[in-house]
């Protein structure tokens, strides 16, 4: 989910609606209940940011995102 997050966004700072996140092939596959948690989970662990000044459902990597390995 967060490398789909990743390749979806253009830059660090991409805002990326959770439906697009959902399409993607990567968690295309992933039961709803089940990625609303993940996204939740690392939402609250500091990988995905929800997007300043937007409505609900908009997201950005998150500050903890940069020290994964590219």
């Amino acid at each position: 989910m967060l490398y789909a997050l990743k390749l979806l966004g253009e830059s660090e700072d991409a805002v990326v609606r959770s439906d697009a996140i959902r399409r993607h092939n990567l968690c295309s596959a992933i039961a709803t209940p089940t990625f609303h948690r993940a996204l939740r989970s690392l939402v609250e662990k500091g990988f995905v940011d929800h997007a300043p000044l937007t409505k609900a459902r908009a997201y950005k990597l998150g500050r903890m995102a940069g020290q994964l390995a590219h």
